[in-house]
């Protein structure tokens, strides 16, 4: 199965912090065009608010498949074709080491260490996540619109020594 066209949201989180650092900064484009409207500074703001986003845009580095491959070649070299073919289509299965996990999925959101009799078992946990919208009104103006980041685990691999034991995925909560 692959993940992130079962689970799209997954690959969509990456995006959510400056998605939502975008909202607030076009609120804040508009106060300031408004703010200087009367004023003869009222020209630089579309300009600031052009440069802020194309610096924004130059600062985020991009995390695919061939990324980390690149980042763990060594170990990609040592896969076999058939595990090499599902690494590069972003899907996993039991028996993938983790290194196949991480390029396959990327880096998890949070590592869980947990023991038993049997062993020390690993879980990775994924993050899911969207924008949650809040409209308000003010003062005898328009609506006024806030969102704010959700975020839920929306998949977990289960290692034993290294190795995937299982793995599944979650749904997205329910939005209200």
């Amino acid at each position: 199965m692959k993940f992130h066209e079962q689970n799209s949201r997954h690959s969509a989180f990456t995006l959510i912090e400056p998605l939502a650092v975008i909202a607030n900064f076009v609120r804040w484009a508009a106060r300031l065009s408004s703010a200087l409207a009367g004023t003869k500074l009222r020209g630089y703001a579309p300009f600031t608010s052009l440069l802020l986003i194309v610096f924004l845009a130059g600062c985020a580095t991009p995390n695919t498949v061939g990324s980390r491959e690149r980042e763990r070649v060594t170990a990609y070299t040592t896969f076999p074709p058939d595990i090499k073919a599902l690494v590069n289509q972003g899907e996993i299965q039991a028996g993938m080491t983790d290194d196949a996990v991480y390029i396959a999925w990327g880096p998890p959101a949070q590592i869980l260490q947990s023991g038993n009799q049997a062993g020390t078992v690993t879980t990775w946990l994924y993050e899911g996540g969207y924008l949650a919208g809040t409209r308000y009104w003010s003062w005898g103006r328009s609506p006024l619109y806030d969102y704010q980041p959700v975020t839920y685990v929306s998949a977990e691999v289960i290692f034993a020594n290294g190795v995937v034991q299982s793995w599944h995925t979650l749904p997205q909560p329910p939005t209200y």
